[in-house]
């Protein structure tokens, strides 16, 4: 039962054998196939607080709209860490990227054996071994074990590269292979697209040099300058307003943070650029969802849609990725499909990144790797069982770990100085107090603290 599986982090998930939740009975498409086509689709850098359909003001998405309505939304979902490299890490193989030595996007030393394990049972690796079609489009950024290279290419996690495009070609090719497709075998497609990652490049000032010299940035740049011309056609005053938790933490002591200095005209530009970048997503992705509907397997496919996480968007005077913060920690999470409730929204504490893999194994109703510490979330998207609260989640970022209480607190350490920030999120869901050094919160702090350190304990990392 799902509910074994759930509790807290340390206790081993069990959902590769009693959580393979798809439904009984599997449908004959015009394809044949019984188990259910697998489509997830990613974006880079998408903040939790982007999907017009769940309330949020800054982006129009009607087509992540229509897949809110269409699906089962988990509103409370986390990244295992806010940075690409370590998130797509822990999304394509439920391992504890620091674990790896996977910190950040590039690392002095990774441990290429642990790679090389993780890979083995990576999501590509089951689902091929299951007698899935394993293919990929799009965006990797995954680390490698071989060849001592920066990233990884596909088939080090078992998949088929079909596109190296990121943007609108990448939409275009997976269009056309779903409504052309003759399939054999059941598919597991990743859809993995750049943006809104492009937000990067918005406070770079050399966008003439990058336009003369072209090269892999170009299409950042040319994208940027179209985000920017919509923005000189608007009047300023329609310019997003500033987040509510626009000022830093208070109390933060040792702790410090990348500060931008930017003019409070210029954070709110940022943010309506941002949100212009999340509608063309949304473009791209309603392709890809038109394409399904008109597909020989539409009532045979399972949509899943995830980031790797998120964009503080002038959140603490932050921008861009990397930080403790909600912002950039929290993602969209939302499944849709063959079998999947329609319309509703699950709001426990879960992480793409160490939940992704059970839960694509339980919707496809095959086994996961027993090692996984994540649960799987098919039984609540399948309408057959709700998740058991209480949860406890271990997440990481490039200088600091963190432990959520479900429902209440978020305990952060850091790396380099052993700083401490703790946020009682049921009262201060806007993270303005650390309470950290509050005499109040002292047996919480240590309570979390301590767990931490079993986390930390548990997945062989040197405690700090």
């Amino acid at each position: 039962m799902l509910k074994s599986c759930l509790s807290i982090l340390t206790v081993p998930s069990l959902c590769g054998i009693a959580c393979a939740s798809a439904p009984a009975e599997s449908p004959q498409t015009k394809t044949g196939l019984s188990k259910p086509d697998i489509i997830l689709i990613m974006t880079d850098q998408q903040s939790y607080n982007t999907i017009s359909a769940l309330g949020h003001t800054i982006a129009s998405t009607p087509n992540l709209d229509r897949l809110v309505r269409q699906g089962i939304t988990f509103t409370n979902t986390y990244c295992a860490n806010p940075l690409s490299v370590p998130s797509r890490f822990a999304l394509f193989t439920g391992v504890s990227p620091a674990s790896a030595g996977v910190w950040a996007n590039t690392d002095p030393d990774p441990d290429d054996e642990k790679i090389r394990q993780a890979q083995e049972q990576s999501i590509g690796a089951v689902f091929r071994n299951a007698g899935y079609q394993t293919l990929y489009g799009g965006k990797i950024h995954l680390p490698n074990a071989k060849n001592k290279s920066k990233f990884a290419g596909t088939d080090n996690y078992f998949f088929e590269y079909i596109e190296k495009d990121e943007r609108e070609e990448l939409a275009q090719h997976v269009a056309t292979l779903l409504r052309e497709r003759k399939a054999t075998q059941p598919m597991l497609l990743v859809v993995s697209f750049l943006n809104p990652h492009d937000i990067c490049f918005e406070t770079r000032t050399d966008m003439d040099e990058v336009l003369a010299s072209g090269g892999k940035d170009l299409p950042k740049a040319q994208t940027i300058l179209q985000m920017r011309a919509l923005a000189d056609k608007v009047d300023p005053s329609e310019y997003p307003p500033l987040p509510e938790n626009f000022e830093p933490t208070a109390k933060l002591g040792q702790i410090r943070f990348p500060y931008k200095d930017f003019t409070t005209d210029y954070w709110r530009r940022y943010r309506f650029i941002y949100g212009r970048l999340v509608e063309l997503i949304d473009r791209q992705i309603g392709l890809v969802l038109d394409a399904v509907e008109k597909s020989p397997n539409k009532d045979n496919t399972i949509i899943v849609f995830t980031s790797d996480h998120g964009e503080m968007a002038g959140a603490h005077q932050l921008i861009t990725k990397g930080v403790p913060y909600e912002e950039c920690q929290r993602v969209p999470l939302i499944i849709a499909g063959r079998g999947v409730v329609r319309n509703q929204r699950d709001h426990s504490l879960v992480c793409n990144g160490w939940d992704l893999l059970p839960t694509l194994c339980g919707l496809a109703g095959i086994e996961a790797p027993p090692s996984i510490s994540g649960i799987s979330l098919a039984a609540r998207a399948f309408g057959q069982e709700e998740l058991t609260p209480g949860r406890f989640l271990y997440l990481e970022t490039t200088k600091t770990c963190v432990l959520i209480e479900e429902g209440r607190f978020k305990y952060t350490r850091f790396r380099s100085n052993g700083a401490e920030m703790l946020i009682d999120l049921k009262k201060d869901p806007l993270e303005t107090v650390n309470l950290a050094a509050d005499p109040k919160y002292a047996d919480k702090r240590r309570e979390l603290s301590e767990r931490l350190d079993t986390e930390l304990s548990k997945r062989g990392i040197s405690p700090f």
